[in-house]
């Protein structure tokens, strides 16, 4: 009975780590993912809570296309080019937000929060779902539709996902807020 009671106890030294509070934002560049953004940090700042933005984005050789293979040895030097720009411009579409906030709390326009950001490459709902488990978030904050989707969808599939797939709270935010 001891080794099950040191469980617990462990469980509860996890759980009062995780009690800090935290928001993740999944973003896409998008008008959406923008305001979801804004609205994230404000509410961060009211509660107390560090934010996490988090980008992911789908490379076209993902390398879980061949399971039980080095994915690189089938790869030309064009494709691994490919890939390094798809990257590239990836982590300048970041810097340009990460830049965007910075003046925005520089200038007043958003309170001065801690946020930190993430890039993850994979499918965005896969992704968004498990970094969720890693990260432990109090709450998401997420645009209700992405920047490829059709303005006649009341939610994209993304945020549709994270939503059905998550135990944690999300605040779809849409882009006319």
């Amino acid at each position: 009975s001891k080794w099950f009671a040191q469980e617990k106890i462990s469980r509860q030294d996890e759980d009062k780590k995780d009690k800090k509070k935290k928001i993740l934002i999944p973003i896409d560049f998008s008008d959406y993912s923008i305001k979801a953004c804004e609205l994230g940090i404000n509410y961060a700042s009211k509660v107390g809570a560090e934010v996490m933005l988090m980008h992911a984005y789908f490379s076209p050789y993902f390398p879980s296309a061949i399971p039980l293979g080095d994915t690189l040895a089938y790869q030309s030097s064009e494709e691994r080019a490919t890939m390094q720009n798809v990257l590239k411009h990836v982590q300048n579409d970041m810097n340009d937000i990460q830049a965007s906030i910075e003046k925005k709390m520089n200038e007043g326009e958003l309170p001065r929060v801690k946020y930190d950001c993430i890039l993850r490459e994979g499918l965005p709902e896969d992704e968004i779902i498990s970094f969720s488990k890693e990260y432990h978030p109090t709450l998401i904050v997420m645009g209700t539709r992405g920047k490829s989707q059709k303005d006649m969808d009341l939610i994209g599939s993304v945020t549709g996902e994270v939503i059905e797939a998550n135990n944690v709270p999300v605040l779809a935010v849409p882009e006319n807020f």
